[in-house]
């Protein structure tokens, strides 16, 4: 008997917390969901004034690509002119399919979180063909290891406003 209360007791503080934690509907609404990036607002004139170009970039925590790239939002959408946060100690990177490439454009890899301040790598983004591309070193500069703790953060930068190159 004293088993059978027990297991009761159990029972109703169980369903009490799944009542409990079951949503209702006078709820507040859901905040809009927002990236570990610094962006725009997701409204039509934002977009329109952004230009909606960005690169997705796959980040890895090491320098030749091979650890596995990581997960979303860390490896992502980089919008242009804006500052994408990274997890620190990111020494690679590979930009997704693009036909044609990014003719006047590169990404900025700086070793703070918020692409101010501190050292900087810069990687010019090569045209390609095939609209595949190789695994950059994001800690590089001029060939030689330079960002001793990686990047913590990217930026897309082009010469001037622009858009995948066609092929």
């Amino acid at each position: 008997m004293k088993d059978m209360n027990l297991k009761t007791i159990f029972l109703l503080g169980s369903l009490a917390l799944i009542g409990k934690a079951t949503p209702t509907t006078n709820h507040p609404p859901v905040p809009e969901l927002r990236s570990n990036a610094n962006s725009v607002p997701n409204d039509t004139a934002s977009l329109t004034a952004r230009g909606d170009v960005g690169v997705w970039l796959d980040v890895y925590h090491s320098g030749d690509c091979n650890s596995g790239y990581e997960a979303q939002p860390v490896s992502g959408w980089v919008w242009l002119g804006q500052c994408k946060k990274l997890e620190s100690y990111t020494y690679g990177a590979r930009l997704g399919y693009a036909q044609g490439g990014w003719p006047r454009c590169k990404l900025k890899f700086w070793e703070t979180d918020n692409c101010a301040g501190g050292r900087a790598t810069a990687i010019r983004i090569p045209t390609t063909s095939d609209g595949n591309y190789n695994c950059m070193a994001a800690a590089n500069k001029d060939g030689q290891f330079y960002l001793t703790n990686g990047a913590a953060s990217v930026q897309f930068l082009c010469d001037e406003p622009t858009t995948a190159a066609e092929p």
